[in-house]
């Protein structure tokens, strides 16, 4: 009976020595970051910080999109054919390789623009990565909803005093595509079709809306701010896209005395 047992025994342990032992594969990965109806993000504008966790939170990856914002004919003026791409060989992007054994699901986080601290906001989505089986060409694509505001004048705490009862104060922004592209009327982002405003909100929570306009700079709009009486004021400039819904708003507070 002991020797009925000798046959599978020894059969079991060669097929064990004839398994190779699983060892970790470098896997590549591409991340690019686009602004909703507009381009890539990239160094131009701000940057975009990617970082890439593991299922428990452990960093595998993190740095930022190198490259331009891509080629405008072929990303938003071409029809996109399924299969096709949208980017080239200088459209931005963050590419790493990881060092993985088994199938892996990954947390990609990433934050644009990173330089300009008003617009920024963050956007994270999860995929599988497998092992030796790379995610290149267009890679993974985070889009970015919204515009990028920046009120350029007046100045943060700015303080005017009144003369003869009233106060005019020049408002400017700056108002780009996340990804920095550039908002003229009549131009491939026309900003004839843009809600572009100013609210002015004093302590009596009552706010009064003003126009703004394009300056004839590319992405500048100013308007006139009028005030009568002393206090704090907020301003808020506000860009808004009825078609898109994209949004974007700046904020800042000054003194009337």
């Amino acid at each position: 009976m002991i020797k009925l047992f000798i046959f599978p025994i020894v059969l079991i342990a060669a097929l064990a020595l004839s398994i190779d032992p699983v060892s970790a594969v470098q896997t590549k990965l591409i991340v690019r970051a686009k602004a909703y109806d507009a381009k890539f993000m990239g160094e131009s504008f701000g940057g975009v910080l990617v970082i890439i966790k593991d299922s428990a939170g452990h960093i595998l990856a993190k740095g930022n999109t190198i490259g331009g914002s891509g080629d405008t004919k072929k990303i938003m003026q071409t029809p996109v054919v399924r299969g096709s791409s949208i980017s080239d060989s200088n459209t931005a992007k963050f590419e790493t390789s990881i060092n993985i054994e088994e199938p892996t699901l990954l947390t990609i986080e990433a934050e644009a623009p990173y330089s300009i601290e008003q617009s920024k906001i963050k956007l994270s989505t999860q995929v599988w990565l497998l092992p030796g089986k790379d995610i290149v060409g267009d890679g993974i694509i985070l889009e970015f909803h919204g515009f990028s505001v920046s009120i350029k004048s007046p100045s943060k705490d700015f303080k005017v005093k009144l003369s003869g009862g009233k106060a005019s104060v020049p408002i400017t922004a700056a108002i780009f595509m996340m990804c920095g592209c550039h908002l003229t009327p009549g131009g491939i982002w026309n900003s004839d079709n843009y809600d572009i405003e100013a609210s002015i909100k004093g302590s009596d929570a009552k706010a009064v809306k003003i126009p703004i306009k394009f300056s004839g700079n590319p992405s500048e709009f100013s308007g006139l701010a009028e005030f009568t009486k002393a206090g704090q004021y907020e301003i808020t400039v506000y860009a808004y896209d009825q078609a898109t819904g994209n949004t974007g708003i700046d904020k800042i507070k000054i003194t009337v005395y």
